[in-house]
């Protein structure tokens, strides 16, 4: 997977050319003078063009004879870039957005110039932030006490996870690391450099990372010292917090964070992970307790904290009236209400609090506080983890349910799929998950600090375990077992059910990228939820309706046929189009009116479209795939 994202990185950066050439004068942006006795050979970039001044760009170059030598020289306002790599069909140089003016003169030409490399840089990546940093040497600079200290990256705030990636052009001679040792250095990722605790997550809180480097030129050290920083919410938000009697303050360790969400994975036992309960067997624990529910472990409430200008106000309990201060709970009341009973809420035996929640996934239980005048709203993460048990008490239910459907090809289909993908997954469940080069991987890296830096997170950054791999699978088999043991509206319940998991909607949370997509991913979950409770055609109907998808009875028309990779019908194949369109519909800034057809767009035939087709339209415009995988299964591609 991380090979494949590198080229979808790459193909982004080099369609960027190709989406700025429509863009006009836009804002922010370098106008490009291209010259050269070579400027011909440049693909898909123009004299004269905008090109954005929030991302690097990649100038592609016809390979003339051999793709593996540099043939042409290559200069950015004089200063020579060097191949930043090559396929069968072209040189890729990369130009820095931090390295670029107002105005900047790309020079090509043919032949290899003698000129000298340009001093060592640093180029650090931290999402959309990206900064080039010169290594000068001279002066007195022999270790770290006395190390220079860069110019401070300052990154804008984001809801989203970012990974800190440091490379440099000298990498033979430059050592990175995450502190003045440099005995523990950074991994070396396909990205750069990176280390375990190398991040920033959305929290009100300002963010601080030290970067050490060390550059050895000619048998004398360098040192330097990069502060990245996050700047902290200005006025006032919520964010994580929790109430200890024992007057400890707000930490990470106990706080519900997106990067460390209070969850459940099916085990019974004491502590505060041990959160939800769900299905119809009670597998797991306690949610909350607040002072007097008699536990004897410290109590812990599921809330959010308030925040003023970074800053996390002081929480305190009342015991008469049993409230806290600056301290924001869900109102279990009014969402176990709102949510048709998807969850619900009661006391145990020791008059702790308990959530049962009726499917497994992550969570966001909105929560809101009046607090000096102002109304604080916010999410608050919880996830909740199938295990072997659990899964095993879904596959026997599955089976037996099978027996309903078999009448309707394609719910049949559905529910096979289901239970051979979570037999096949049950056993790793809760085992950590790694992105590897071909994808998901349950294997860990030999290096520790490389599986740290490759453990696989969503978007807000959580580790996911194997149970997230099958979200969508486990909750199909209840679901569908569900819709067998109903005795009314069982045919329109799996019409509409079938007219929801075919649509394009967001079934797991390892699909969510973008706070837009969170939403979605929680509104397809009540409505398939709603659905099983609907009591009318009417009632499925309004379902149906708010996904703007065709009522119990009607057809979807029949989409028209089409070639696998050609994505707007115009006859050409996975051309710059077809490419630019899958990956505004990844990143979902696909414009209302633009043609896309999705069964073309979803070119390895897995009825979805996500990463791995966008990874395939990319290699296939490239030239480093021959044809799609699902070419097989679409009678030729058609």
């Amino acid at each position: 997977m991380k090979k494949a994202l590198s080229l979808l990185l790459a193909a982004v950066m080099a369609l960027a050319l190709c989406v700025t050439a429509f863009a006009g004068n836009a804002t922010g942006s370098t106008v490009l003078r291209l010259t050269g006795d070579a400027a011909d050979q440049v693909v898909d970039l123009k004299s004269g063009q905008h090109l954005s001044a929030d991302s690097s760009t990649l100038v592609r170059l016809n390979v003339l004879d051999d793709p593996g030598a540099e043939e042409y020289t290559v200069t950015l306002d004089g200063e020579k870039l060097t191949p930043d790599h090559s396929t069968s069909q072209y040189h890729f140089y990369a130009v820095p957005a931090a390295k670029r003016p107002s105005v900047a003169t790309l020079s090509v030409n043919g032949g290899v110039s003698t000129q000298a490399a340009s001093a060592n840089t640093l180029t650090v990546t931290v999402g959309n932030d990206k900064k080039v940093f010169t290594l000068a040497t001279g002066g007195i600079n022999t270790k770290f006490s006395s190390a220079l200290a860069l110019e401070e990256m300052k990154i804008s705030r984001s809801e989203d996870f970012r990974r800190i990636y440091v490379s440099a052009s000298d990498s033979d001679n430059t050592k990175i690391g995450n502190d003045a040792r440099l005995n523990t250095l950074a991994v070396k990722t396909n990205k750069g450099y990176s280390y375990g605790t190398w991040y920033f997550y959305n929290t009100p809180t300002v963010q601080n990372q030290t970067v050490y480097i060390a550059y050895t030129v000619e048998n004398t050290t360098y040192y330097y010292k990069l502060n990245i920083s996050c700047p902290a919410a200005g006025d006032y938000a919520l964010g994580p917090g929790y109430y200890d009697p024992a007057g400890n303050t707000i930490s990470a360790t106990r706080a519900y964070t997106e990067i460390q969400p209070y969850y459940s994975d099916g085990m019974i036992g004491g502590g505060s992970n041990y959160v939800f309960t769900y299905g119809e067997k009670k597998y797991t624990g306690w949610l909350k307790q607040a002072p007097g529910d008699n536990q004897q472990y410290g109590p812990v409430v599921a809330a959010l904290a308030v925040y003023k200008n970074g800053t996390v106000q002081s929480v305190t309990y009342d015991g008469s009236t049993a409230s806290f201060t600056n301290l924001a709970q869900p109102n279990w009341t009014a969402l176990t209400t709102a949510c048709n009973s998807l969850y619900s809420v009661s006391k145990s035996d020791s008059g702790a609090t308990i959530l049962t929640v009726n499917r497994p996934g992550f969570y966001w239980f909105p929560v809101s506080l009046t607090y000096e005048n102002q109304e604080l709203t916010g999410m608050l993460p919880m996830e909740v983890r199938a295990n072997a048990a659990a899964a095993n008490d879904y596959l026997a239910a599955a089976e037996t349910a099978r027996a309903s459907f078999m009448d309707n090809e394609a719910a049949a289909k559905l529910l096979a799929d289901a239970i051979t993908t979570v037999t096949e997954a049950k056993d790793n469940l809760t085992r950590a998950v790694y992105v590897g080069d071909n994808g998901y991987t349950y294997t860990e890296p030999d290096d520790a600090k490389l599986a740290a830096v490759n453990t696989a997170r969503t978007y807000y950054g959580a580790p996911i375990t194997g149970a997230a791999l099958v979200e969508k699978e486990l909750n199909i088999l209840q679901d569908v077992t569900a819709i067998a043991k109903t005795t009314t509206l069982q045919a329109g319940k799996l019409e509409a059910y079938m007219k929801l998991m075919m649509s394009t909607g967001v079934h797991a949370a390892v699909d969510i990228h973008s706070g837009k997509d969170r939403d979605a991913y929680q509104n397809m979950r009540q409505a398939k939820w709603d659905l099983l409770q609907a009591e009318s055609v009417d009632a499925l109907n309004g379902i149906l309706d708010k996904f703007n998808l065709k009522r119990i009875g009607e057809t979807e028309p029949e989409e028209p046929k089409c070639t696998l990779g050609d994505i707007n019908g115009d006859g050409k194949v996975c051309d710059v189009m077809d490419v630019t369109l899958i990956i505004e519909k990844y990143i979902g800034t696909l414009g209302e009116n633009e043609t896309f057809m999705d069964q073309a767009a979803d070119v390895n035939c897995d009825g979805r479209i996500d990463v791995l087709d966008v990874t395939e339209m990319i290699e296939m415009y490239i030239g480093t795939a021959a044809n799609f995988s699902g070419a097989k299964n679409a009678n030729g591609g058609e």
